[in-house]
């Protein structure tokens, strides 16, 4: 089953344990380790201190059914974090620090753990117009979501995800260039890019409808940081994306009952479409998203009959 050489992990060895002695061990686990980081902190955040002979398939719908209902997770992005878990195990098993046990785990024909994996299938995300974007931050404004609505023009007129903006301080916005910029992951080391996004800097051009939106939310906040450069530009509150998913949702109800597949998420497609609709090529389009390739950007366009009417004209 196992080789022996390592000494076999004690009882009471727990599953960031196991990570742990991966990361350190293999070759190759570091990279795969960062690739699934946020699986990892997942994991310790609602098992923190989960003994590996405790992990059943149980535990796992557990943590499962969790990330689902507080971070609203996609099929895909599960089946990701639980590999970290299961590449883990599965190597100490390989390695002699961990014997097979008998308990409610499916396991491979080779004596592997073998988490069921959920089905990933292609959700059409819903894209927003203009007008719709700016309702809607008006709309969150009028309950009393001043954050959301910032964030929600900030997302649509730059293609920045909650992970980006989240993390933007005051030394990464530049007004005093021609044209003012906010630095992606450009300036400092510690921002943190997911693997398939690209640093980059994002213009906001004065004449634009981004730079007319968000020039004037973006100096207020610098003044309200006092332009400390090791300050978060958005504050604390836009740290927990529990509360920011559960405002997005409540103000999409009270504006759209039905496009309930609307997310926040939307946000960054429709600024791809409306890069699309304006003319610009898809290998620009791909750098102004961050993309790591442009197969990654044509999953973020999406054809409305306008576009398409546009396109059937010039034949």
């Amino acid at each position: 089953m196992g080789t022996s050489r390592y000494a076999p992990f004690k009882a009471t060895a727990t599953v960031a344990d196991a990570i742990e002695f991966t990361v350190k061990d293999r070759t190759c686990a570091k990279s795969t380790a960062k690739t699934n980081e946020a699986g990892y902190k997942a994991w310790l955040q609602y098992h923190p201190k989960t003994k590996i002979t405790q992990v059943t398939q149980g535990l796992i719908n557990e943590w499962r059914d969790d990330l689902f209902r507080d971070r609203d997770l996609m099929p895909r992005t599960y089946n990701l974090y639980k590999g970290t878990i299961q590449m883990a195990l599965n190597h100490c098993i390989q390695t002699g620090k961990l014997l097979r046990l008998d308990k409610d785990v499916p396991w491979s024909s080779g004596g592997q753990y073998n988490f069921e994996t959920m089905t990933t299938f292609k959700v059409e995300r819903p894209t927003l117009e203009k007008e719709e974007v700016v309702h809607m931050a008006e709309a969150s404004r009028s309950l009393n979501f001043s954050d959301l609505a910032d964030a929600i023009l900030f997302s649509a007129f730059t293609g920045c995800g909650w992970g980006e903006f989240s993390q933007i301080k005051a030394c990464d916005v530049h007004m005093e260039a021609a044209v003012p910029y906010v630095s992606i992951g450009t300036d400092r080391p510690d921002f943190q890019l997911k693997r398939w996004c690209r640093a980059r800097r994002v213009r906001l051009h004065p004449e634009a409808d981004s730079g007319k939106f968000l020039i004037p939310i973006i100096s207020r906040r610098l003044e309200e940081a006092r332009h400390d450069p090791d300050i978060c530009l958005f504050g604390d509150s836009w740290s927990h994306v529990r509360r920011f998913q559960e405002q997005f949702k409540l103000v999409r109800s009270h504006l759209w009952p039905t496009k309930d597949r609307l997310t926040a998420y939307c946000l960054r497609h429709s600024f791809c479409t409306w890069l699309i609709k304006a003319g610009l090529d898809i290998t620009t389009v791909s750098r102004m998203m961050g993309h790591a390739n442009i197969k990654q950007t044509m999953t973020y366009v999406h054809h409305d009959n306008d576009m398409l009417d546009a396109a059937s004209a010039l034949v």
